[in-house]
């Protein structure tokens, strides 16, 4: 979802195409493989699921592409990163962030009361629920016509409040 799933529902969504079509089944698949990101993944799912392993060679070739990958995230959000300058914008954020967390937390006590796995896995889940923004966010809002700008502010303070509430229950949860 995060790396072109989501951006194909919003942009048919929002119309971003300018057409106030209805929306149709095609569409949605053409944009959720608009994304090379993607399409690779689900090459290599499949791959995997027919039982085709990648070669080592083709792996340690590759590795040093997927090891920029988390570089290449936090500098294209430093690229877009300024603060905002409305205080609209801040109200934004703020409104953003509490509803995702409130959505996260309510969730996550529910997930956490009715999943049939174990403790362990109901844990992760909890912190999974309560997760970061995802890095390509700012991109595909821009390329829907948002404000990249202020996106990247909110994925990057949704970062900071993440990992101080994940912190904070990972804590709880070593010592229960």
């Amino acid at each position: 979802m995060m790396i072109g799933g989501n951006y194909a529902f919003t942009s048919i969504l929002l119309h971003t195409d300018g057409k106030n079509t209805p929306i149709r089944p095609s569409d949605l698949i053409r944009r959720f493989f608009s994304s090379a990101a993607m399409i690779t993944y689900m090459a290599v799912l499949v791959l995997c699921i027919i039982g085709i392993s990648i070669p080592q060679r083709v792996a340690d070739f590759i590795s040093p592409l997927s090891s920029a990958n988390a570089f290449l995230s936090m500098f294209m959000l430093g690229l877009l990163f300024t603060l905002p300058r409305k205080k609209e914008d801040w109200k934004g954020t703020l409104t953003i962030l509490a509803f995702r967390f409130a959505v996260g937390a309510a969730l996550a006590v529910i997930m956490f009361c009715v999943l049939p796995f174990s403790l362990e896995i109901r844990r992760i889940v909890v912190l999974l629920l309560l997760c970061p923004m995802g890095s390509v966010a700012p991109a595909f809002i821009e390329r829907c016509g948002g404000d990249g700008e202020l996106a990247s502010f909110t994925n990057s303070m949704s970062t900071l409040a993440s990992l101080i509430v994940m912190s904070v229950l990972a804590g709880y949860f070593s010592t229960h």
